[in-house]
């Protein structure tokens, strides 16, 4: 009698039923291990017995277990390897911050004149909080992420450097030509020359011809 043909064993659900003569054998399916009449799943993630990629999750099934790759990682569960978000650009990252790519996961940096935690940048206003580079005779213009030294008038240079500009050697003063010319930093003055009166851009002649003809002071 073939008791595994007829049904008639005491095999496990979960085990074969081998017949023999005037007899039958059980044996635990893969997966489970016992005497074949009482078989019970073996977890393989718990004995390690399991070829999950180093990068993956092993969860038990019964008889068997199943591989998934941990998040920041692609693949078939056996097989993992790194998503590089930054190139995929599915990252946090604030558009004014630097992703970089590391196992498993990424990081983000907010670039230089920003500051912040690298998922949210904020401009940094140099002229405000006094960490420019601009010369003290230059204004500063604060700019996303940067900003801009411009020299203030009566000064000529980069805005980094600004040197002062002699306005009476250049003749670039609006002194009258009855005036004299004092170069100041930044600026200039005019002084009326003896004989003239005025504020230095105009002068006018201390002699005034009267209608008579004669003159007075």
């Amino acid at each position: 009698i073939d008791e595994c043909v007829t049904g008639n064993h005491t095999c496990d659900k979960n085990a074969r039923c081998n017949n023999t003569i005037g007899s039958y054998h059980c044996t635990c399916n893969p997966g489970f291990s016992g005497d074949g009449r009482n078989c019970t799943d073996i977890d393989e993630c718990v004995t390690g017995n399991h070829t999950c990629d180093k990068n993956a999750r092993c969860n038990n099934t019964i008889g068997s277990y199943h591989c998934t790759c941990n998040p920041g990682f692609s693949g078939d569960g056996r097989n993992c390897t790194d998503i590089d978000e930054c190139v995929t650009g599915n990252h946090a990252c604030d558009k004014n911050a630097r992703c970089r790519n590391n196992i498993g996961s990424h990081h983000c940096t907010c670039k230089s004149g920003f500051y912040g935690n690298g998922a949210s940048c904020d401009d940094i206003d140099e002229c405000r909080d006094a960490s420019h580079k601009c010369s003290p005779h230059a204004i500063c213009y604060n700019t996303l992420g940067s900003f801009v030294c411009s020299c203030k008038d009566g000064f000529r240079g980069n805005g980094a450097y600004c040197r002062d500009i002699d306005e009476c050697r250049d003749a670039s003063h609006k002194c009258s030509l009855h005036a004299t010319c004092y170069n100041t930093l930044g600026s200039f003055r005019c002084s009326c020359k003896v004989g003239f009166h005025g504020d230095g851009k105009t002068c006018h002649s201390n002699v005034a011809k009267l209608e008579h003809g004669k003159c007075c002071i």
